[in-house]
């Protein structure tokens, strides 16, 4: 969510802003917020839209939708799915380079993907990533890339996690399929 406009700010809240990569108390250790207090919040300080992208999760799509059809903020339904890449990761092969993330976590041959579902075709898909992501190992949920691919109807991609594909790409000096 953007910085917090409260009675002492004297920000105004800007109105074309709209929020992509929101995480709520669905995605653990990155969000706290349950999600009808994150769309009161966006309504509060002007937001007309925000999308919530919590990690490998849709429990609280419905919740979300519901408050943005009581607050009248147009509430886009997305998650941020994790993607395995197998061969195309880094720091799985001897010939990989260094991980560039290795100081903040330990690497493991997988990125984040933000998706947003733009009308009910998209909703499915996103419901059938996520079942399809969860139905692995326990606690590492992860589809593929053909999965996506399979799945990519009325989705829209986003690459904004330092996580994903393109940034560790970018990180690694790798532009090879960005």
């Amino acid at each position: 969510m953007p910085r917090r406009a409260d009675a002492q700010s004297s920000v105004a809240p800007r109105g074309d802003y709209i929020e992509l990569h929101c995480h709520s108390g669905f995605s653990l250790l990155d969000g706290a917020s349950n999600p009808e207090t994150l769309i009161a919040r966006a309504a509060a300080i002007g937001m007309g839209a925000v999308a919530l992208t919590d990690h490998d999760d849709l429990g609280g799509a419905v919740r979300w939708a519901e408050a943005g059809r009581e607050h009248g903020v147009e509430a886009i339904v997305g998650l941020e799915l994790t993607v395995g890449t197998g061969a195309r990761g880094h720091g799985d092969t001897a010939q990989d380079p260094p991980c560039p993330c290795a100081s903040v976590r330990p690497c493991v041959p997988i990125s984040h993907l933000t998706l947003l579902a733009t009308d009910q075709a998209g909703y499915r898909n996103l419901s059938r990533l996520v079942t399809r992501a969860r139905s692995g190992e326990r606690g590492a949920p992860a589809a593929s890339w053909e999965e996506v691919e399979r799945h990519a109807a009325g989705l829209f991609c986003l690459t904004g996690c330092p996580f994903g594909e393109v940034p560790q790409r970018l990180a690694r000096d790798d532009e090879t399929g960005v």
